[in-house]
């Protein structure tokens, strides 16, 4: 497999919403409430990242990791976050793609950007002590315990107890022989394939759109497409916008299959 790693883009927040709501099913159960992550953790998840993605925040940084154009892990971090340093938020890789240091490239990545913004401050996380597994690879990647206190992610999600991990010296994550990072404009997609999109709209078909990365379905009426910064978007009928590259296909309301991207090649 070959990964390319680029800056977030607002249109990624499905994937990395899907990514980051898994990893806290698979990790974190024990720690949060069961109805949370049963019921809850999904939308949640999606409004965090489509509220962080627009955030016009200059000290966010979100990276990507992608493996034909599908995001498979993501990183985020703030730099100057407190008194303590730089803080790396969120460090998730899907589970079929854990072993091929994506996370370690997402992580190189994350400390190569905040070390050329501040490196005389320190990067650190907190990682629940339950956490074993992430817990014994922050450390192999030479993070030091700090120190340990109770994390509430609040009072109906829950918590538990935590430990902070710092890198005094930034370099000591930097790797040789790593994929550029990228902003990551995608290609658009074939022209004969894009009318199927305008015909939908036209008409006002019921369809369902079918993402990638397993996120739900979405069953709406296209209301218009739009192209912004050389990316295709369209807008449902409730307002929300899709980029056309993170569909996988969309079918009738009767499930007949209009238009498949994995056929997309651009005009």
């Amino acid at each position: 497999m070959t990964f390319s790693f680029r800056i977030a883009q607002p249109r990624d927040y499905l994937s990395i919403a899907d990514i980051h709501a898994r990893s806290w099913k698979d990790n974190y159960r024990g720690i949060l409430s069961d109805d949370y992550l049963d019921h809850q953790v999904d939308q949640d998840r999606r409004q965090l990242w489509q509220t962080r993605l627009n955030d016009k925040n200059p000290n966010q940084l979100i990276i990507v990791a992608t493996e034909r154009e599908q995001i498979v892990g993501f990183a985020c971090a703030y730099a100057h976050h407190d008194e303590t340093g730089h803080y790396l938020d969120n460090l998730h890789v899907r589970s079929g793609y854990q072993g091929n240091k994506v996370g370690r490239t997402l992580m190189h990545h994350i400390a190569s950007q905040i070390n050329a913004i501040d490196e005389s401050k320190p990067l650190y996380l907190w990682v629940f002590a339950q956490n074993e597994r992430a817990l014994k690879i922050y450390q192999e990647w030479g993070g030091a315990n700090e120190k340990t206190e109770y994390l509430n992610i609040s009072c109906s999600v829950g918590g538990g107890m935590a430990i902070q991990i710092i890198w005094t010296d930034l370099s000591d994550l930097l790797m040789e022989n790593v994929p550029t990072l990228t902003k990551g404009i995608p290609q658009p997609i074939a022209c004969e394939l894009y009318d199927h999109f305008e015909i939908a709209a036209m008409r006002r078909t019921p369809v369902i759109i079918k993402l990638r990365q397993g996120a739900p379905d979405i069953h709406t009426t296209i209301k218009t497409l739009q192209t912004r910064d050389k990316i295709e978007y369209l807008i449902t009928r409730e307002g929300q916008e899709i980029g056309l590259h993170d569909i996988q296909s969309m079918q009738d309301q009767n499930g007949d299959l209009i238009v498949d991207l994995d056929q997309s090649i651009s005009c």
